[in-house]
């Protein structure tokens, strides 16, 4: 993923936005099936939003040296529950992807109205 600087009024400083490729583009709206390591940001026992990461928490885009573009946020058509999540190996997870270039709330990349895999 390439990204292009450009200043933000709201938070006062130059922040990179990202730059989709044209095979990217063509999936967003599309129903996509992503694999890889939750990173819990919600603390409780109804998730309505996780992060989904390429890489285990010790070297994802968090604590880590990976990018952007290897998380995406999920969010699920139900609250998911803390028994439902397999934090220690990966998940699946199916639902339409939408591409996020401006709300810097969320990541690049979000599956909405997302379902586990099972």
């Amino acid at each position: 993923m390439e990204f292009e600087e450009e200043y933000n009024e709201e938070y006062g400083f130059d922040v990179p936005y990202p730059i989709f490729n044209d095979q990217v583009k063509a999936l967003s709206g599309k129903e996509v099936i992503v694999t890889g390591y939750i990173i819990p940001l919600e603390v409780g026992d109804d998730h309505e939003l996780l992060v989904l990461s390429k890489y285990p928490e010790s070297t994802c885009f968090f604590c880590g040296m990976a990018g952007p573009e290897t998380v995406i946020d999920i969010l699920p058509n139900r609250k998911i529950k803390n028994r439902e999540l397999n934090i220690q190996g990966k998940m699946t997870f199916k639902g339409k992807l939408k591409l996020n270039r401006d709300n810097l709330d969320h990541m690049n990349y979000m599956l909405i109205d997302a379902e586990i895999v099972k």
